[in-house]
């Protein structure tokens, strides 16, 4: 119920404002050709990996940043590396992470192999959150829990804001 009222205020406030403005600001939208190219190669919902990026990253390119998240997926380098092999991408640099195209392949891999090993979009999102676990990055429950509201609110947004745009 909380979530739906949130839903709900964010659409007044853009009605209310101006809805190209602030539709660019809270919920922009770059990289759309990448975002439909492997959101359909990873059988993935392209909404989905648009909320994602939004939340990492806002949209903003991250360059890359030796042991940090990197790239507008926000991957830490040591978790590309390893998602790199089973990927079997050839020719990959760490510094590659910071190019939005490559960012969002490699996030949007990650995202359906999530969705082949359980098509449900809690455990999607969980495991999305818990991405760098197995590199020794934890959160507590209440982070993941504020996060994956987050990221279910935007999902929800991009959908309604961009209804039939990303197919």
């Amino acid at each position: 119920m909380k979530q739906l009222i949130g839903i709900l205020a964010v659409i007044l406030i853009i009605l209310a404002v101006g809805t190209s403005e602030i539709k660019n600001i809270l919920f922009p939208l770059k990289f759309k050709a990448d975002i439909i190219k492997f959101s359909k190669k990873y059988g993935i919902d392209p909404y989905l990996l648009t909320a994602i990026i939004n939340i990492e990253s806002g949209f903003t390119e991250v360059c890359y940043r030796k042991g940090k998240k990197s790239g507008i997926m926000q991957i830490r380098e040591e978790t590309a590396e390893r998602w790199i092999k089973e990927m079997k991408m050839k020719n990959f640099k760490v510094k590659d992470l910071g190019s939005p195209s490559i960012s969002i392949k490699i996030g949007a891999w990650y995202l359906g192999q999530l969705k082949n090993k359980n098509n449900d979009m809690y455990s999607i999102l969980e495991g999305w959150v818990n991405r760098h676990a197995q590199d020794g990055y934890m959160y507590t429950q209440d982070i993941k829990k504020r996060y994956l509201n987050k990221i279910k609110l935007n999902l929800n947004m991009y959908k309604v804001i961009y209804i039939g745009m990303l197919r």
